[in-house]
């Protein structure tokens, strides 16, 4: 799990050769501030520093994105408070360009409950010794778009004490990616986030990034003791999340749409298509993926969240007829070429009709349960346009009716937490079988979460 951090040592700006004393605390889900310290003389010209390096006992550091915070003087002793977005951990760049890598390795959140990867059987005693006699799963090779290669590795460690006698084992899944071109940090990050959220659309839980691991071929360290081996130098990365200050809970596999196991055959081929998928539907997906950081508070703006997200993921993947959109630009043209319109009246029409071939919300809705010949959502959503219609209306009412004469009535608590799991479960659906994932190897789960909308048999 994330850890708080904390590095004492010496500093120095970009741009400068002076060296000052401070302390880094970094804290995963609060904020990093690097505190220097110095006499009243000390100013700095640039509030924003783009990079800062240090020299601690652990080694040698990397700030980047650091902007000045606050500054104190307490008996002739001057603090100044840098805020820091991101750092690293065994190697000093002099900028940014220089920040590029080869290999990431990096935990995510419940991957190891994801694939159900448990404590191996109870150890047995060889003479003195004991024999765990570990059973793991061979590691898991897949590529990712852009000629990036990715694995997923198995591990465990253990830890024995004598008083009391116990053995205390633990699992490892880490994940790996690797390119033959040296990439920037960042690159690597957006790739290790788009993996994660994978984990977050598979579990209903939020995941996250871990434990973050560099790999760059240039930089290599000397073995001492071993003559002139040489291998590369690790780079540890540390940033924070600000957005999930409350920070992760465990999965219960049981309660996950989709587990390692009921794609395991067909794996390699998902996560390649879920990468390409992620950067033509990222919209729907990360208001979706909304949904899951508090499952268990339903508002408004979750509801808007998810029907928005069903809206955008038809607009992506459903193209509208070309023959529709004839069929309005000639209505359209005939509107305009009346000469009994004024010049407001011609721009007011035209801004109500800029859009006239896009299909309602309704309509939208419609097509992406009934496109599916899915029993699951069948039996979910009878009465498909009743189901539809009432979402449309919901979020019509508010945004822009204005409703005096209480034709269009709000949706009470238990009514809004029904409407929004319900669009929650059509828009897995329509993007697991995007995927290519039978609605057979994720009905049984949803069924179990969502226990409230089915009707028991």
């Amino acid at each position: 799990m994330l850890q708080k951090k904390e590095y004492t040592g010496s500093w120095k700006l970009s741009g400068t050769e002076l060296w000052y004393a401070g302390i880094l605390r970094h804290d995963p889900y609060s904020e990093t501030i690097l505190a220097l310290i110095g006499d009243e003389s000390v100013k700095f010209d640039h509030a924003v520093q783009h990079l800062i390096v240090g020299k601690t006992m652990t080694g040698f550091l990397t700030l980047y994105g650091c902007w000045l915070n606050n500054s104190r003087t307490n008996f002739d002793v001057k603090t100044i408070d840098f805020s820091v977005e991101i750092f690293f951990v065994g190697a000093q760049y002099q900028a940014e360009a220089d920040i590029v890598f080869n290999k990431i390795y990096f935990g995510v959140h419940n991957l190891a409950s994801w694939v159900k990867l448990y404590s191996p059987n109870f150890p047995t005693i060889k003479g003195n010794d004991l024999d765990l006699q570990q059973q793991l799963p061979n590691n898991v090779d897949f590529e990712v778009p852009d000629n990036f290669v990715g694995k997923i590795e198995y591990g465990y460690s253990s830890e024995t004490s004598n008083y009391p006698v116990r053995t205390v084992i633990e699992n490892h899944v880490t994940m790996v990616l690797e390119s033959k071109d040296k990439k920037s940090f960042g690159d690597w990050l957006k790739l290790a986030d788009i993996f994660a959220d994978f984990i977050t659309f598979c579990t209903f839980s939020q995941s996250d990034i871990l434990e973050i691991t560099f790999i760059d071929h240039d930089l290599v360290a000397k073995s001492s003791c071993y003559g002139d081996i040489k291998w590369p130098e690790p780079v540890r990365c540390y940033y924070t999340r600000t957005a999930r200050k409350t920070g992760l809970k465990n999965i219960n596999p049981h309660e996950c749409a989709v587990l390692y196991q009921d794609i395991q055959t067909h794996f390699r081929q998902i996560i390649r298509d879920w990468y390409q998928e992620y950067y033509t539907l990222v919209v729907p997906l990360y208001l979706g993926l909304r949904y899951f950081e508090e499952m268990h508070i339903i508002s408004i703006e979750k509801f808007m969240d998810v029907a928005k997200a069903l809206e955008v993921l038809h607009r992506k993947t459903e193209m509208v007829p070309k023959s529709e959109k004839d069929r309005v630009k000639i209505l359209k043209k005939k509107v305009y070429d009346n000469p009994a319109l004024t010049e407001f009246e011609l721009q007011w029409l035209k801004e109500k009709l800029s859009s006239a071939h896009e299909p309602t919300l309704r309509d939208r809705l419609i097509h992406l349960i009934t496109n599916f010949d899915c029993v699951f959502l069948k039996t979910l959503i009878p009465d498909v346009i009743a189901f539809s219609k009432r979402i449309a209306d919901l979020r019509n009412l508010h945004t822009h009716y204005d409703d005096h004469d209480g034709r269009y009535q709000d949706a009470d608590g238990p009514e809004l937490r029904e409407l929004t799991d319900k669009m929650i479960i059509v828009l897995l659906t329509v993007l697991l079988r995007r995927l290519d994932i039978d609605s057979s190897v994720y009905a049984r789960n949803l069924k179990k979460k969502f226990w409230r909308l089915f009707p028991r048999t």
